[in-house]
């Protein structure tokens, strides 16, 4: 190898380590983003248990998010609250809909409940 592909080579990995590197308080409000991205895109068919690991992984990312809340510029500031606020919209949304569900379940019940409520009296009046 001659000396100048030897610096070539040395520029080339210093490149790619500086690229790599860039702003790790960044990297972490740009990781935060995307978990939340792929939450929201693959929530609909989530289980129990996959919400459940889910918020522990956006637990561990607002940790990390928070320790360096000081050292991020107001709109990486912005951006984190945003991603998380969108979170906890869909954690929300997930509870509403929940909600509905079982709503609807007693109700549909009602009408059954009702018969055999009054289906207790008839044995009197006969």
């Amino acid at each position: 190898m001659t000396m100048r592909s030897y610096h070539i080579f040395i520029l080339g990995l210093v490149a790619l380590f500086a690229v790599s590197c860039g702003d790790p308080v960044q990297q972490r409000v740009d990781t935060l983003e995307s978990y939340i991205e792929d939450v929201e895109s693959e929530s609909e068919s989530y289980t129990a248990e996959e919400w459940e690991a889910a918020d522990m992984k956006i637990e561990q990312l607002r940790a990390e998010v928070e320790a360096n809340y000081d050292a991020m510029t107001p709109e990486q500031q912005q951006a984190a609250l945003k991603a998380i606020g969108r979170y906890y919209g869909l954690v929300a949304k997930r509870g509403i809909s929940e909600f509905a569900k079982e709503a609807q379940k007693a109700l549909e019940s009602v009408p059954s409940f009702i018969e055999g409520f009054t289906d207790a009296f008839k044995s009197d009046e006969q």
